[in-house]
């Protein structure tokens, strides 16, 4: 468990873990809105998106979530509202990006409070690097464990660079709270 640079870091689960993750979600993904395929104005996004339904995915995915709100709990101390949010489920294929964003507006007031990261790539892959910017850009190496989880503030810049080699998998759940004003 660890705290840098606004951002919390954690293995919650192991690669055989993962793998029973991945089996149970699959039959539970859904096609995506196109506005979330795109991602957030401004930002290229291109990888497959897909949503998981919370109340479908609650007793897969339920230690995922608790984990975030104990990390908020400890580290962050904001005010959420319980998690009833789909999950956006990620699957970047070579070539796959997600350019710089955040998870919230800039210019108008959001709900939008900590992002949760999960990794559950079941195999290596070679670049497809998360990397957040506070200042300058930094590389999470962490999160290309599989298993891995990251939490931070919606309002943080991130990215995920350009996949050169295999797949990278992961799942985004926001939490929300009283809109920033």
């Amino acid at each position: 468990m660890a705290f840098e640079h606004d951002l919390y870091y954690h293995r919650v689960y192991s690669l055989s873990q993962v793998k029973n993750i991945n089996k149970n979600l699959n039959k539970y993904l859904k096609k995506a809105d196109p506005e979330i395929k795109k991602g957030p104005q401004g930002s290229r996004k291109n990888c497959e998106v897909s949503i998981l339904v919370w109340k479908e995915v609650k007793h897969v995915l339920k230690d995922f979530i608790e984990e975030a709100y104990f990390i908020n709990q400890k580290f962050y101390g904001t005010h959420l509202y319980p998690f009833n949010n789909n999950i956006i489920h990620n699957y970047y294929k070579t070539g796959g990006v997600y350019s710089w964003h955040t998870d919230e507006s800039a210019y108008t007031p959001s709900s939008s409070k900590l992002t949760c990261l999960l990794n559950l790539s079941e195999k290596s892959y070679t670049g497809g690097d998360f990397q957040i910017c506070r200042n300058t850009p930094q590389h999470i190496p962490q999160f290309n464990i599989p298993g891995v989880m990251v939490v931070f503030p919606s309002y943080i810049l991130h990215q995920v660079t350009p996949l050169k080699k295999g797949t990278r998998v992961s799942i985004a759940a926001l939490l929300e709270g009283p809109k920033w004003v």
